[in-house]
This record gives C-alpha cells, structure tokens and sequence, in this order.
C-alpha cells in the first residue's frame, strides 16, 4: 500500500489552491456589496454619524478598490451609474483578494513541503 505525500502537487493539492484563491476572491466580491448597500441606503442629506464615518473608515481598509473613485465627485452611488461603478468596484476588489488567497495558498504549500518527511 502506498503512502500519499502531503506535499506532492496532484489534483488534490492544486484543488486545495483553487478553493482557497476562489473562496478568498468571493469574500471580497461580498466585501464590495456589504460597502455598496451601505452607501445605497444612506442619507447624504444628514450629517455622518460616528457609525457611519467608522463604516466608511471601514470601506476603505476591507474594500481599497472603492479609494479609486474617492476622487468622482459627479459619482453617484446610486442608480445605473452606482451599479456600473460597483461593478468595477466589485471586480478589483474580487481580484485583489484572489491574489491575497494566492498568496495564502502559496504559504499553506510551502509549509506543507517543509512539513513532509
């Protein structure tokens, strides 16, 4: 009978890798629409409450895509043109965390080597 190595680089292993960068790239998708509700439902015509500023703080570290359209003042967030600009939004940030799982999956492999006998 065989003994299957942790570290060897069959379907299994790469399976495992394509989890991972696809579970990491829907967090992020997830990510972007928890930010896109939050700004499609809130009042701009009443001041930012503490909540509010600290989700907003909050959208820019879990969702940094969203600092690419900080500079769109005629952007707005609701609408088809909200949709449109989440959409991209959305994408950048399903990519960037896609790479953050690579990255992840690349570490778990490696330790997974050194690991094996």
């Amino acid at each position: 009978m065989s003994k299957i190595d942790i570290a060897d680089d069959g379907p299994t292993t790469i399976r495992k890798q394509w989890k991972t960068i696809a579970l990491f790239a829907i967090v992020g998708l997830a990510v972007a629409a928890v930010v896109c509700a939050n700004w499609e439902f809130q009042d701009y015509t009443k001041p930012a409450s503490a909540t509010e500023v600290v989700l907003g703080l909050a959208s820019a570290v879990f969702c940094p895509a969203t600092l690419l359209f900080a500079a769109c003042i005629d952007c707005e967030p609701v609408g088809w043109g909200g949709v449109f600009m989440f959409s991209i939004i959305g994408v950048l940030n399903a990519t960037l965390y896609g790479g953050i799982g690579w990255a992840v999956a690349g570490i778990r492999q490696d330790r997974n080597r050194s690991a094996a006998p």
